[in-house]
């Protein structure tokens, strides 16, 4: 046993020696940044890794997306130093790949714009919240965080300001807020204004795929006053029985139905499922009824979750993770928990992002 244990932990050490030599064979072009950090609570022994977040996305069959590694570092003590070069900022993801008796792990630990010049990691490891700093882009980002949180009424100035910037933080604004916020045009204009290096990346490609698809499932009346239509969905329910939407929302004595989107890793989604237990018991005598897509990978983990949890109404999911067409079709790479209100008697969508004391305010005036 202790000579398995010792290949098992040679192994691992090996591959950190192996990743740490494969550093400098990373792009060598560009001009240069450090990562420095200094971290607290940092478990066993391992290697820091930048996965670049917005270029170099591949999506996977398990439905877990691959991001490209752009350097990597050993840490000691919870110090680390990672050196390159960079030819246009981008925004990155900081794991942290460890060993600790015999578990091997993986941490996210932060994420922030990785641009040239010093950028310095600090904190607790489990602060990922926190970001970085020392750079321009990463200070501006901090300073507009703080701005909308100190002034809430001038949220819609603000974003529009970040998103005519044409530098990464615009894109950054328009991909995590701006897209729930502005109107398509504002975001579009702010797409077009992005340098031409920004606009090539896969996160910009999706992005302008993504806001030109909301127009499609917003509840923002058209040209001739009409609301969108829903797009069907047709997945298996947790016995493996093909679900449809459709035959939800034609179900006779139904008269509203909201369309869910979570998974069973998402902390707020799971924050929220009291809520809409709440609205459907309130309400589903009334005509109210839900239909739950869950965007996990793991079936097994989402069938014993489903069926241990007080959820009694619809639930699909097939298993494809972010790469579930219903998830592309309503362009829910916003994020999820997503919730879509749809009339039963019209077909039409008069809702969307309902949550807590709204989705029940709005149902209380609606039936």
């Amino acid at each position: 046993m202790k000579r398995i244990v010792f290949l098992f932990i040679a192994a691992f050490l090996l591959a950190c020696c192996t990743r740490q030599k494969q550093a400098s064979e990373f792009v060598q072009e560009g001009q240069p940044y450090v990562i420095e950090g200094q971290l607290t609570g940092l478990p066993g022994k391992g290697i820091m890794e930048v996965h670049d977040a917005w270029d170099g996305w591949t999506p996977l069959d398990s439905g877990v997306n691959r991001w490209e590694i752009l350097n990597k570092a050993k840490v000691k003590r919870g110090q680390f130093r990672i050196e390159g070069r960079i030819q246009e900022p981008t925004y990155v993801y900081l794991y942290y790949t460890y060993i600790k008796g015999l578990h091997v792990g993986t941490l996210q630990i932060r994420d922030f714009f990785l641009e040239p010049g010093t950028i310095t990691v600090t904190g607790d490891a489990e602060d990922d919240m926190k970001g970085a700093s020392g750079t321009p882009l990463n200070d501006a980002k901090a300073v507009l965080k703080k701005q909308l949180e100190e002034f809430p009424d001038r949220e819609l100035e603000l974003l529009t300001d970040a998103v005519m910037r044409g530098d990464a933080l615009a894109l950054y604004t328009i991909e995590h807020q701006g897209i729930r916020t502005l109107p398509q045009q504002q975001l579009l204009q702010g797409m077009d204004a992005l340098s031409s290096p920004l606009q090539q990346m896969d996160v910009a490609r999706r992005l302008r795929q993504d806001i030109e698809q909301y127009e499609k499932i917003s509840p923002a009346k058209d040209a001739s006053g009409e609301n969108p239509p829903y797009i069907d969905i047709n997945l298996p329910d947790p016995d493996g029985t093909p679900l449809s939407l459709k035959s939800v929302v034609e179900t006779p004595g139904t008269r509203y139905v909201l369309l869910d989107f979570w998974a069973t890793w998402c902390g707020p989604c799971v924050e929220e499922i009291p809520n809409l237990v709440s609205a459907y018991r309130a309400f589903h005598p009334k005509g109210f009824d839900i239909y739950s897509v869950s965007i996990d990978s793991n079936m097994n983990r989402w069938r014993n979750y489903v069926r241990d949890s007080e959820m009694p109404w619809h639930h699909v999911c097939d298993g494809n993770g972010n790469n579930t067409q219903a998830w592309q079709n309503y362009g829910a790479h916003q994020g999820i928990p997503l919730t879509i209100l749809i009339d039963a008697s019209t077909g039409r969508i008069i809702a969307r992002n309902l949550r807590g004391d709204g989705l029940r305010e709005c149902l209380d005036t609606l039936l």
